[in-house]
């Protein structure tokens, strides 16, 4: 992209403003955040095509390639239930249904069929988490809280049912 100073964002979450208005978004970067007003956004199949103010030539458009872009919360669109915005559930504390302690949500990795959580424990060892609802019991993002009914064998040390070692099979 980049004509016209378009870019595209992987997001489908930021508001497109509707009439005149503008959105205001944060890119950050070395020197800091910079602001940016959204004056349109369109959806794409990879994502967004986002045009902004003050970005109108493709090179200024390609400078913003890999940087991280924040939009304000009031700007957010409403979410349907079960459905979170990944700034809330990263640093999540991740606890097991009966309390015990998993660790931190540190990522979300989108895979095409539902997400995956990556959860780091206190001694920095990363657990993959589906996001799926028979794993995923509650979500508190006020709290920064969620309970997980890990399947067996998720967690390390968790069942049995995990093979040692594979022995060959005799004919």
């Amino acid at each position: 992209h980049g004509t016209g100073g378009a870019f595209l964002v992987v997001s489908d979450t930021i508001p497109a403003p509707e009439g005149d208005a503008v959105c205001p978004m944060f890119i950050d970067g070395p020197g800091g955040a910079r602001r940016l007003d959204i004056v349109s956004a369109r959806p794409v199949r990879d994502g967004l095509l986002i045009r902004c103010r003050d970005i109108t030539r493709r090179e200024d458009a390609d400078a913003l390639a890999g940087t991280t872009i924040r939009v304000p919360e009031e700007y957010l669109q409403p979410l349907d239930d079960w459905t979170f915005y990944t700034h809330q559930l990263i640093g999540m504390a991740v606890e097991t249904v009966s309390g015990e302690p998993v660790g931190e949500l540190v990522a979300v990795m989108q895979t095409g069929a539902n997400d995956v959580y990556v959860v780091r424990n206190g001694a920095g060892k990363e657990q993959f988490i589906p996001a799926i609802r028979s794993v995923i019991r509650s979500v508190d993002p006020e709290q920064g809280r969620m309970r997980i009914d890990p399947l067996d064998g998720m967690l390390d040390g968790d069942g049995d049912r995990r093979p040692t070692a594979l022995a060959p099979v005799s004919s």
